[in-house]
């Protein structure tokens, strides 16, 4: 759960969509799912299994938790009584602004993100032939659009330098050392044979 500040009093907003701002105006938290099990519960529900002993609400929807923790109902799906449940929540497990605000980050940085994400799925479709021809994976394809390649690069690079240059530019260094794309040798054979047949 994460809590928005809209001024100096107690006043606490939360967005029900789990798109969460931090503790002072213009911090997003960033996306949550919220588990409905408990894992001590759903383990034990192998047949033959009892749940070791522990303190378990059964849901962690709002509803359950505020029953829970607050040992009394509310109205669910009433804005004000939503709000204020959840107020209730947070001032019962009492976690602080110091604890928000280590896992906030700035509104820039959450439009940055959002910037490169939608970048990256543009250059994704560039990369529809290899897809289709099974020629490399859902997953090589995202690292490739990630580092910044579109499929015209990869195509320069082979028409530059052939196989060679198609290597280069998946095994160069990134900062970590680590390789751009990867140096996995059939998974650059592979992505290779688009070229070569």
């Amino acid at each position: 759960m994460c809590w928005q500040k809209e001024d100096p009093g107690d006043h606490i907003i939360v967005r029900r969509d789990w798109l969460h701002f931090g503790p002072t105006h213009g911090k997003v938290m960033g996306f949550k799912v919220c588990s409905t099990l408990c894992r001590i519960c759903d383990t034990a529900s192998t047949p033959g299994k009892e749940p070791n002993p522990h303190d378990c609400p059964h849901s962690y929807t709002q509803e359950s938790l505020h029953k829970h923790l607050l040992e009394n109902d509310y109205i669910a799906h009433n804005a004000i009584n939503d709000v204020l449940s959840l107020e209730s929540i947070k001032k019962q497990v009492g976690s602080g602004a110091t604890l928000i605000c280590k896992y906030s980050f700035t509104t820039q940085s959450f439009i940055k993100q959002s910037n490169f994400s939608l970048e990256t799925k543009k250059k994704i479709t560039t990369f529809d032939n290899l897809k289709n021809g099974k020629f490399a994976s859902s997953g090589i394809i995202h690292r490739m659009a990630e580092s910044g390649l579109q499929f015209s690069h990869l195509m320069f690079a082979y028409e530059r330098n052939r196989s060679e240059g198609v290597k280069s530019l998946l095994l160069e260094k990134r900062l970590d050392e680590k390789p751009r794309v990867t140096k996995n040798k059939s998974v650059i054979d592979k992505l290779l044979k688009y070229f070569t047949t």
